[in-house]
């Protein structure tokens, strides 16, 4: 995903994918019925499948955020049991 709001703080690349964080403590984000949780979830999600998370600026403002999965999916060890 890319944007081309106003980017990202010094430190905020990582702080984004913690468990409740939200960049707006205002009411807005909580009227809005934003927890924080999104791209927390969206690193769980991508680490299970043998992947990883990322955001930084874009040149000439925003952001980029997004994720990497294995193409074969996730490594053998972290496979569910079969049922």
């Amino acid at each position: 995903m890319e944007d081309r709001g106003p980017g990202l703080q010094p430190g905020e690349d990582e702080r984004i994918f913690r468990p409740f964080y939200r960049r707006d403590q205002g009411t807005e984000a909580r009227e809005a019925g934003s927890l924080g949780l999104g791209l927390a979830l969206v690193q769980r999600i991508a680490h299970v499948h043998g992947g990883d998370v990322f955001a930084e600026n874009r040149p000439g403002g925003g952001a980029r955020v997004g994720f990497t999965v294995r193409k074969n999916g996730p490594p053998a060890s972290e496979s569910r049991p079969a049922a």
